[in-house]
């Protein structure tokens, strides 16, 4: 039998999206997380080994799969598409596993992972989890400032490492928008 929590999700065509989820294993190591009833991606899986941190089987379909490791064995697992030009609709679904490649576990009542944190939405990334109660919710601007006293001094050079996802609109300002902005003194 299987084991599911299912979500009916609408989509823009010829769109990129992003379902994640936290996850733990329990008396169950694998989760899968899948795109059904979509034409792009077909029915695709990816499946997620909790127990190890490692991504097992992903489908055709699917752009990416990423775990990324938040402690005290909790994971958030994600996978990324892109719905075709004629996609309106479909359900991202949470299985428990007992194995890779498996969406069928024995129905004895022993099988569970812990789970939490469904997300969906567009863009090629899991963004940070907003609770919402079941609405659609409109993500804030954000805004990270990182003061001088807080960055690591050194005389031997310097290294910056971003890592964003940023949306722009061009309102003809010659400084609205800065990737890095260095200065002197």
């Amino acid at each position: 039998g299987q084991v599911y929590e299912s979500e009916s999700v609408t989509v823009a065509t010829e769109t990129t999206y992003t379902a994640s989820i936290f996850a733990k294993a329990d008396q169950n190591n694998w989760i899968t997380i899948s795109a059904i009833g979509f034409t792009t991606p077909s029915n695709s899986d990816a499946f997620f080994d909790l127990a190890n941190g490692v991504i097992g089987t992903v489908d055709a379909g699917i752009d990416d799969a990423r775990m990324e490791y938040y402690g005290n064995g909790w994971w958030r697992c994600s996978i990324t598409f892109t719905t075709d030009a004629s996609d309106t609709s479909g359900f991202i679904r949470n299985f428990v596993c007992a194995t890779d490649n498996s969406t069928n576990i024995t129905l004895d009542g022993t099988n569970s992972v812990l789970m939490y944190g469904k997300q969906f939405e567009e863009g090629p990334i899991a963004t940070s989890y907003i609770p919402t109660s079941g609405s659609t919710v409109a993500r804030a601007a954000e805004t990270l400032i990182v003061p001088s006293t807080n960055v690591p001094e050194t005389t031997a050079g310097t290294s910056i490492v971003l890592k964003a996802l940023l949306t722009y609109a061009d309102t003809n300002s010659s400084t609205e928008a800065y990737f890095v902005f260095w200065q002197d003194s």
